[in-house]
């Protein structure tokens, strides 16, 4: 109680020598207890509680600028709790009413070297065992916050400087370390360095209103260039253990050292204004922190510094900004924490470096490339999370150059993999690498984004590659357009493309796709040295495939200007490329529109449409002909002229329409066509073929001047021998390089357009048409194969098209050219006149037979003139009676009957007058024709055989006469009979019998009704025919090609008796003609024996039990013929026998 009232008399109890001494008395008393000199001099309780009453009055005194230096010592005694127990009433309750009792005002008027040590003893306090103590340090430094940032500075460096003196063995400087020793100990005791800088901070970091706060920056970077010091953090150790019986937990006060400046840092700079100009920092001070987040390996501590470091790159931009590549070296292995705060941390970072990285350069290759480094050993989810922030961070323009880098890294990082391989890259690695991280994240970190992002981003991508990557840049566009062809897949953006809007929407962005798929293609035509064949196929497999998917969802005009556009590239291998894709898509159109109508009636729905040319894509669809007439026009690069022109070929075969643009693009080619290589005009003539067949009749102003200069240029590489162009080509060898049938085939194939197009308008034309696909050798000898089957298709669309009456004079005009020009012209001729009559109507036929007949009547007689340009005259012969047979088809009775009477009479007639002879090659080629006539007309021309007996038994008969019938009757039989051996080839005579055999044996086969072979003529005919069984062959056949064979012969000669017996149907006839034949037999020679048992044999077979009345008769001949020497014989004749008894049922041997 008596305390408490002297409390209330307040400060003037100081004012009483008395009072001051007592509390001086106290002070001296505690302090030598706590020095341990005089352990009997402690206080009392109640003196403790006297000494804090005065101590509460002492910090009351208003005016305390009079209490001299012996009171402020009197409070650092107070202060002071060394030596004594943290329980001891003593030391804690002095201490306490001390803290408790600082002011503001009292702090201030301290002197400063007061004040250090003050706040020296305040700094030891603050981590004190007793926890009151503790406590009330806190409250007393919160109170006194006006402690100026020099103080900090000055136990920082004497810190510092304690740590380096205990840590560096070398004491040069005794004195000065002694020194420095006690000065530390004046401030803080015998409290160890650790203790008081882990205090030091912790204050530091508590009082926010340090005055010149900034001054702290590079004290507190020293600290920490110091804790990353291993000579400095042990000497601390030093100090400590010398000091305390326990031992430093060293990790845990580097750990929470390191915490306390890092955070006390960033909160010093968390102060600064964005940009702040004075040089606090220096590029020293960055490095320091990029090296101690290098080093550190707590994930806390680490943390701290990357949160410091967004801050000093919010407050010194610049700064930060020169270090910035290795700042993101630094952070790499902060990246791979998984915790939230850790993710928290890093994003912040990122938000401010990335700005600094970008003020610095505009390129963020760097800074990707470090990045996604640092990945490799994060968590999947993680990686899209920081890539997503990076990605927000740096802008969403920005995710092409993202997904690049992440293709990039995972190349080298294979490359390295395959580095023993002299090939950098192959198929199956490259092929693997979609399994890989980097990849995957690609993948993921699309998929978190609209399409209305990430497809753009297609397109910047390929642009990217081709400029940044070219030394990897076949394995970055195969892994591109893997990564393509999987989003062109994306269930959201299919989705989206059945809506019109949607399609309608990315229409620009596949155009780009398109155009830069094409110049990525290109890009790689030039790496086959440096790569494998299978990885260069696949990429442009991958590519042929995205163009195929986007073409399909483009729509007609989209495609149009983008193919436009591309054709504007100053490469001429681009425009090559864009036009073959042109003419690719141009042919697969209508297998999409084939798709389409299939999954219409299916019902289905498919992205992909057929491009049209409509209203809509009309213009561009314009634009782009004129752009690819362009080329044509003024393109220097043949290759591309070439491939231009048929790229407008194909177009107008597969946009058929009536666009204006055709018309013009007509005239153009035309025009083109006389100059140039071969190559180039055919395909210039291809593509006129094709424009003719699109504009039909709006074409026909330009038909004289395509005709003109396409038959120029067939003839410069045509060799005819004769006709309007005979010595129009410079060709002298009769071989055919591939260019001149390929021009002759772009000839060809457009005569045959305009023939179908314009066939009313071709007859100006017509004789120069049939000159080319007549007379010309390559047109009609075979010589290839395409160039026979166009030139027939268009000698057969001209006999179909033109009317009779305009191709009929051109073609019989013909005759004396194709003369000239050899069998394979002269009978193609025949041939298309053949089908000229075929087409003929009855009108037709009344007015032109007679001029046809006459026509083919001069042609038959080429045999007998034996022309040298005629090699084959059988080819020709049979063209002409063709066309005869084909003309008589189509005949009546009435003008087929004076028609051959006429050939009969031409056929008989005397050729030579002084000899009076027939002409044997006019008797052969007529015979041919009635063998044909006889062959198609059947029984119908039976009749007319009446005509042919005497002509044919006269040939037949072996001494016949071989004179004019007329003649016959007025000059003498010894004058006017000449001999074969004497008059004729044997040879000819030969082959003139076989085709008279042939006729007969037509004859016999038809007449049905016996109109011929009645007794009078079966009497006639038996024995000429017959007499053939000893008629000799000749010795030679090779100069008659068509000839036939002995044994041809013989077989004709046996079916013409057999049939001739079959037609008789009368016992009375086969008698004489089977006595005949068995004479026959008894030759000496084994032709007659066998041809006699031939007929036999075919009399038993065809007339069966009829000939059983012949077999009497027939017995003894085949007994003669079983003994015969000749083994051929014999067999035959015992095969006869046994088919004969056969016929009979009975054995005939017992006859013999």
């Amino acid at each position: 109680m008596v305390l408490s009232a002297l409390k209330g008399v307040g400060s003037i109890l100081f004012k009483a020598e008395e009072v001051k001494s007592l509390f001086l008395y106290l002070l001296d008393r505690r302090s030598q207890h706590q020095s341990g000199h005089d352990s009997k001099q402690i206080l009392t309780t109640h003196e403790t509680q006297i000494l804090c009453l005065l101590l509460e009055v002492l910090f009351a005194v208003e005016d305390q600028t009079n209490f001299g230096s012996e009171t402020f010592e009197a409070l650092l005694k107070a202060l002071k709790v060394d030596g004594l127990s943290h329980e001891d009433p003593v030391a804690v309750m002095p201490c306490l009413t001390a803290l408790q009792n600082l002011q503001p005002v009292f702090f201030e008027n301290l002197k400063n070297d007061t004040k250090d040590k003050v706040f020296g003893l305040l700094i030891s306090l603050f981590r004190a065992e007793n926890l009151e103590i503790r406590n009330a340090t806190r409250d007393a430094l919160l109170r006194i916050n006006v402690v100026h940032a020099s103080t900090f500075v000055k136990f920082i460096e004497l810190v510092v400087a304690h740590g380096d003196e205990r840590g560096n063995p070398k004491r040069i400087k005794r004195s000065e370390n002694l020194n420095r020793d006690n000065h530390f100990e004046e401030y803080f005791g015998e409290h160890p360095v650790s203790s008081i800088l882990v205090s030091l901070l912790d204050i530091l970091f508590l009082m926010k209103n340090v005055n010149e706060r900034l001054c702290l920056l590079q004290p507190l970077c020293q600290i920490l260039s110091k804790l990353l010091s291993d000579q400095w953090i042990s000497g601390i150790v030093c100090q400590y253990n010398k000091g305390s019986s326990e031992t430093l937990d060293v990790p845990s006060f580097v750990k929470e050292t390191q915490q306390l400046v890092l955070l006390t840092l960033k909160d010093i700079i968390d102060t600064l204004q964005s940009g702040y100009q004075d040089n606090l920092l220096n590029n020293g001070n960055v490095n320091l922190l990029i090296n101690f987040i290098r080093s550190t390996e707590d994930v806390g501590t680490r943390n701290h510094g990357l949160s410091l470091i967004a801050s000093l790159a919010k407050a010194f931009p610049q700064l930060v900004s020169e270090n910035i590549i290795d700042l993101f070296v630094a952070i790499g292995d902060a990246v791979k924490q998984e915790d939230s705060h850790s993710q928290h941390v890093m994003e912040d970072l990122l938000s401010v470096l990335v700005p600094c990285w970008l003020s610095k350069t505009t390129s963020i290759e760097k800074l990707l490339q470090i990045f996604i480094k640092s990945l490799t050993d994060v968590a999947e989810h993680r990686r899209v999370t920081l890539m997503m922030y990076l990605l927000r961070t740096l802008g969403e323009n920005s995710l092409s150059t993202v997904i690049m880098y992440l293709l990039y890294t995972l190349i080298e990082r294979g490359s390295h993999s395959l580095s023993k391989h002299k090939k950098s890259h192959c198929v199956l690695s490259l092929s693997a690498m979609s399994q890989e991280w980097e990849y995957g994240l690609a993948v993921n970190m699309t998929g978190q984004c609209s399409y209305k992002l990430w497809f753009p981003c297609l397109c910047k991508l390929l642009q990217e590659i081709k400029v940044h990557q070219k030394q990897v840049l076949l394995p970055m566009l195969h892994l591109a357009l893997q990564f393509i062809l999987l989003k062109l897949q994306d269930t959201e953006l299919r989705f989206e493309l059945e809506a019109e809007e949607a399609a309608n929407s990315i229409q620009n962005s596949l155009g780009t796709l398109m155009e830069e798929v094409v110049l990525c293609t290109v890009s790689v035509k030039d790496k086959k040295g440096d790569i494998s064949g299978d990885i260069l196929k696949e990429v442009r497999n991958n590519s042929n495939t995205v163009l195929k998917i986007i073409t399909g969802w483009m729509h007609a005009s989209t495609y149009f200007k983008g193919i436009t556009r591309l054709l504007e590239h100053p490469e001429g291998l681009v425009k090559r490329k864009t036009l073959g894709i042109l003419c690719e898509t141009a042919r697969v159109n209508n297998m999409v529109q084939n798709k389409q109508r299939k999954a219409r009636k299916l019902k289905r729905s498919s992205l992909s449409t057929a491009l049209q040319v409509d209203k809509s894509s009309c213009p561009y669809f314009s634009e782009l002909c004129y752009k690819i007439l362009e080329l044509i026009d003024r393109e220097s690069d043949t290759s591309v002229k070439i491939a231009a022109i048929s790229s407008l070929e194909t177009l107008a075969k597969e946009y058929p329409s009536e666009n204006p643009a055709y018309s013009k693009c007509l005239a153009t080619i035309i025009s083109h066509i006389s100059s140039g290589d071969s190559v180039t005009s055919s395909g210039l003539i291809n593509t006129a073929g094709s424009l003719i067949n699109v504009l039909g009749s709006k074409a026909l102003p330009q038909l004289p001047l395509i005709m003109k200069n396409m038959l120029q240029r067939a003839h410069l590489v045509s060799c005819c021998p004769s006709g309007k162009y005979a010595h129009g080509s410079p060709r002298t060898d009769a071989s055919l390089s591939n260019q001149s049938v390929s021009m002759l085939l772009s000839v060809l194939t457009t005569i045959q357009v305009i023939v179908q197009k314009l066939g009313e308008f071709v007859s100006p034309y017509l004789e120069e048409i049939l000159d080319l696909v007549i007379l010309h050798p390559e047109c009609a000898t075979q010589i290839d194969s395409k160039l026979d089957v166009k030139a027939a298709d268009v000698r057969g669309l001209l006999t179909e098209t033109v009317p009779v009456r305009l191709i009929l004079p051109p073609l019989l005009n013909l005759y004396s050219s194709a003369t000239k020009c050899g069998d394979a012209s002269l009978s193609l001729s025949f041939q298309m006149l053949a089908n000229v009559v075929g087409t003929m109507d009855r009108l037709a036929v009344g007015t032109y037979h007679t001029k046809i007949y006459e026509h083919c009547l001069e042609a038959l007689d080429l045999r007998r003139q034996n022309l040298d340009s005629l090699k084959n005259i059988n080819l020709v012969e049979q063209s002409i009676i063709h066309t005869i047979i084909t003309l008589t088809m189509k005949l009546t009775e009435s003008t087929f009957r004076p028609v051959f009477l006429r050939t009969l009479e031409w056929a008989e007639s005397e050729v030579d007058q002084s000899t009076s002879k027939r002409s044997m090659d006019r008797a052969i080629v007529f015979y041919k024709l009635v063998n044909k006539l006889a062959e198609q007309h059947r029984s119908l021309f039976t009749p007319y055989f009446k005509y042919l007996l005497e002509g044919s038994v006269q040939y037949l008969s072996e001494d016949g006469v071989l004179i004019s019938s007329k003649r016959k009757k007025k000059a003498k039989l010894g004058d006017d009979i000449v001999k074969y051996k004497d008059s004729l080839s044997g040879q000819k005579l030969w082959n003139l019998r076989a085709l008279i055999l042939k006729s007969l044996h037509k004859c016999f086969l038809y007449d049905n009704d016996q109109k011929i072979l009645d007794s009078s003529n079966f009497q006639t005919l038996l024995k000429p025919i017959v007499s053939q069984f000893v008629a000799e062959p000749p010795e030679s056949l090779d100069s008659v090609p068509d000839a036939p064979s002995v044994e041809e012969v013989d077989e004709i000669l046996v079916s013409c008796l057999g049939q001739m017996a079959v037609t008789a149907r009368s016992d009375v006839l086969w008698k004489p003609l089977n006595h005949e034949v068995l004479m026959q037999t008894r030759s000496d020679n084994v032709r007659p024996k066998m041809l006699g048992l031939k007929v036999v044999r075919y009399m038993v077979q065809h007339l069966k039990e009829e000939y059983v009345a012949l077999v009497p008769e027939t017995i003894p001949f085949l007994g003669e013929l079983l003994e015969d020497v000749e083994l051929p014989v014999k067999t035959l004749s015992q095969e006869i026998l046994k088919e004969m008894e056969t016929l009979s049922g009975e054995s005939l041997r017992e006859y013999l």
